[in-house]
């Protein structure tokens, strides 16, 4: 693997080098939007189910709570106070915020931490007492969300929910989200409640992800097993949701030949902290070696070894990526599979409502100075054009409008840490603190 500019599985070269002072294509791979159930989506519903609309709103025992209007009941200087921000919900808003972080573009996922679910949604897991109703509510959201990328195209990547428990309805509402605009799948990772990713009733989902360059891009949290309880929740969740259950697709993908008969689905692992990519890719070698050894059938199905597929089908959605992390990622060949995220607007993420100083960028620079330039601009926004489909030449545009940060100035080391910021966006952990 190289650090040089990114290259997509569609065979797209990322951003090129650009002179060292001009601004840097800055692409956030991990942000989040939240709709209000009435304001804003209600009017993407059908007629004939706003009844049922209403019912749902008004139903307490729903999936998430109620929407925190702007009020006093938000601290301005706690740390939930990113829900003042109107950019949760208004398009507007939200590029006046990434304008202010020196984000050029990016890739938008559903939970906005606003307390607003995906209409008729049931529980968090994803499974529903009424798929129907779960499967419209679906709609009704990337609707709406299609709405807003169109707004400005060149700036928001918004990723379909789709009715994953009804493969052919999945498969559908994919080919209508792309074509109304939408960028990629919003994939959950394997769940008791859905068929495994090795079962080849999948397949005609597959072609067609691969064949509309839709990537599947699974978040953190997506491979919840069970809710825990009790102060350890937030650590468990880390461990778990966010660690190898949120990337089991990798191995179930790769294992039933999914990357060796599609070669141009893309899956993307995004808010996956830590080093792994490099212990992973060596156990699941060490795995399909020991494997095929007399397993003709998997020997042909799986003909290359687990990091080919890695290589060439395989990305990281790398939020508020540590020093250690990029380090990681640039010693050990990967860092054009990495992509930068901000987390917006998670009061874990980058963005701090009314800093004065967009922590965003001091972070980046906390992160990235000193490494290479290609390695840096594959991770902060190359490789995420490519994956995308972004117009590299617009980011560029806008990042100049918006006025992102030169190389030079990402590389200036940072002298501290600002007071109130958050411990995800400034992790120093590991040998190169």
């Amino acid at each position: 693997m190289t650090t040089g500019p990114a290259t997509a599985a569609s065979g797209t070269t990322a951003i090129p080098g650009t002179p060292g002072g001009a601004p840097v294509p800055i692409v956030s791979a991990d942000c989040h939007i939240g709709p209000r159930l009435v304001e804003d989506l209600r009017p993407y519903c059908p007629a004939g189910l706003l009844d049922a609309f209403d019912a749902y709103v008004a139903d307490p025992n729903r999936s998430r709570g109620r929407y925190l209007e702007r009020s006093e009941e938000i601290d301005p200087d706690g740390p939930w106070r990113n829900r003042l921000t109107d950019g949760h919900h208004d398009p507007a808003a939200r590029r006046r915020d990434l304008d202010a972080e020196g984000i050029a573009a990016e890739v938008i996922f559903h939970g906005s931490q606003n307390d607003q679910p995906v209409p008729f949604q049931t529980s968090m897991l994803g499974a529903n007492d009424n798929p129907e109703l779960a499967a419209e509510g679906i709609r009704i959201y990337n609707r709406w969300l299609a709405d807003v990328c169109r707004d400005a195209p060149h700036r928001h990547v918004g990723l379909a929910h789709l009715p994953m428990w009804d493969i052919d309805a999945a498969t559908a509402e994919l080919r209508r989200a792309r074509e109304d605009g939408l960028g990629g799948v919003n994939f959950p990772a394997p769940r008791p409640w859905l068929r495994h990713y090795n079962d080849r009733s999948w397949e005609q989902f597959w072609a067609a992800a691969a064949e509309l360059r839709m990537p599947l891009t699974t978040h953190s949290g997506a491979g919840d097993p069970t809710l825990f309880a009790g102060p350890e929740l937030g650590a468990l969740q880390q461990i778990e949701s966010g660690g190898w259950y949120s990337r089991r697709a990798l191995h179930h993908l790769v294992f039933s030949g999914v990357f060796e008969r599609h070669p141009d689905l893309t899956l993307v692992l995004t808010e996956q902290p830590g080093e792994w990519w490099p212990y992973t890719a060596t156990e699941l070698d060490t795995v399909h070696m020991s494997a095929t050894r007399g397993n003709h059938a998997l020997a042909a199905q799986v003909p290359e070894l687990p990091s080919h597929y890695m290589r060439r089908n395989v990305y990281i959605g790398a939020s508020f990526l540590s020093r250690s992390e990029a380090v990681g990622a640039v010693r050990d060949g990967y860092a054009d599979r990495v992509m930068w995220g901000s987390d917006y607007p998670h009061m874990e993420g980058t963005y701090q409502y009314g800093e004065p100083v967009a922590h965003g960028k001091l972070s980046i620079r906390n992160t990235f100075a000193g490494l290479d330039e290609s390695a840096v601009r594959a991770m902060l926004g190359g490789t995420a054009a490519a994956v995308y489909g972004l117009d590299t030449g617009q980011l560029a545009k806008t990042a100049q409008e918006i006025g992102a940060p030169t190389f030079e100035e990402i590389s200036e080391p940072l002298d501290r840490v600002p007071a109130g910021a958050s411990p995800f966006a400034f992790r120093t952990v590991g040998p190169w603190a």
